[in-house]
């Protein structure tokens, strides 16, 4: 009789139920997915490559959206702010605004491409500007135009609220029925709605001004009756880092997705990284004998068998100061400030690969100036 095969380890997992390791194990797969488009379109090629590269990129954050919604709705997400071009992401979301908005108005689109950088969550962008189209659509019963502008703004001095700094834009503005003066100061109030006897909630503006606080930005309204509603957000101007690698420097990457593993190494090494790569923390640790000292550590969190905050412990009684970034699908609250009392970057899946990069850059430049 042959022996009982032995059963592979189980993924460590973070504690918090069922969703929250589907979400993990969903994220993970978008990944790969939308690394692996990313990747496509670098390369460039025929049209309908690169249009078809860019619908699975963009279904792929599509669903991200989606599941931290579904998490949200059990109360297990938080916002996962990153850096975003506004351009495509407002881009991307225009199919589903113009059937929100309906056959009888148009939406005009006068987007900078790619346009200015932001650090938002992806959803709560999204979430936003669903909500600017839901009002919108309530001013125009008999149909109209709601436009969206993206541009940027450099303020020398404060402008009303906001203070001197550059400046993304985003300017929503429809042609309906408008709004009287005295209304303006109260339409961010919670659960103030002029559409009570419709089913109005009040809800929508307060959220929409929440998220754009969240993100440091501002937003102002300006209406009349008769001539449309025009709401303009300001926030913030992210810049990526994304330097090249210097000469000679190295990436641990430890990934037991081998899908994902892939595509973060292309990525790496395309920056002029030397990337070793492992599906393990087990198969790292067997051949430290045999490893130099990485210059950063990319790994999952949850990995089969020793999980990933264990292999920066490890690694760390042999390299002090090892700079880390674990990935993950989902990180509870308490989990995710245990890991910056340690000093280990958190990067959420499903992770852009520019995201993949910043961090990598920061996290090895970061030793770079305290050691220089």
């Amino acid at each position: 009789m042959a022996p009982a095969r032995k059963a592979p380890p189980r993924k460590t997992r973070a504690p918090g139920g069922r969703a929250r390791l589907i979400a993990h194990d969903v994220n993970n797969l978008l990944t790969a997915i939308s690394g692996a488009a990313e990747l496509i379109l670098a390369r460039g090629g025929d049209p309908a490559t690169i249009e078809d590269a860019r619908e699975i990129a963009a279904a792929a954050a599509r669903a991200a959206a989606l599941v931290g919604r579904l998490l949200a709705t059990g109360g297990g997400a938080r916002a996962e702010p990153r850096a975003i071009a506004l351009g495509p992401a407002i881009g991307a979301l225009a199919p589903l605004l113009g059937r929100l908005l309906g056959s009888r108005i148009r939406l005009v689109l006068a987007l900078e491409e790619p346009g200015p950088m932001v650090r938002i969550d992806p959803a709560e962008l999204d979430r936003v500007l669903v909500n600017l189209a839901v009002n919108a659509r309530k001013a125009m019963e008999a149909g109209g135009e709601f436009r969206l502008r993206t541009g940027e703004a450099t303020l020398a001095r404060p402008r009303g609220t906001i203070p001197p700094g550059r400046y993304a834009t985003i300017e929503a503005a429809d042609t309906g029925c408008g709004m009287a003066p005295a209304l303006l100061p109260r339409i961010f109030a919670p659960h103030f709605t002029t559409r009570a006897g419709e089913g109005g909630h009040g809800i929508g503006l307060a959220g929409v001004q929440a998220i754009v606080r969240e993100a440091g930005g501002f937003i102002g309204v300006a209406s009349e009756p008769g001539h449309g509603t025009r709401f303009c957000i300001h926030l913030p101007c992210e810049e990526l880092p994304g330097e090249p690698a210097g000469p000679g420097r190295t990436a641990l990457l430890v990934e037991d997705e081998p899908a994902v593993g892939r595509v973060a190494a292309l990525a790496l090494r395309k920056q002029g990284w030397v990337v070793h790569v492992a599906e393990s923390a087990e198969s790292v640790l067997a051949n430290l004998d045999r490893l130099a000292r990485p210059d950063v550590l990319v790994s999952d969190l949850a990995l089969p068998g020793l999980d990933g905050p264990t292999l920066v412990r490890r690694l760390r009684e042999r390299w002090p100061g090892l700079p880390a970034i674990l990935a993950s699908g989902y990180v509870d609250e308490k989990a995710r400030l245990g890991l910056a009392a340690e000093k280990i970057i958190f990067l959420a899946k499903p992770y852009r690969l520019a995201s993949l990069l910043s961090a990598v850059s920061a996290a090895a430049g970061a030793v770079a100036a305290t050691t220089s």
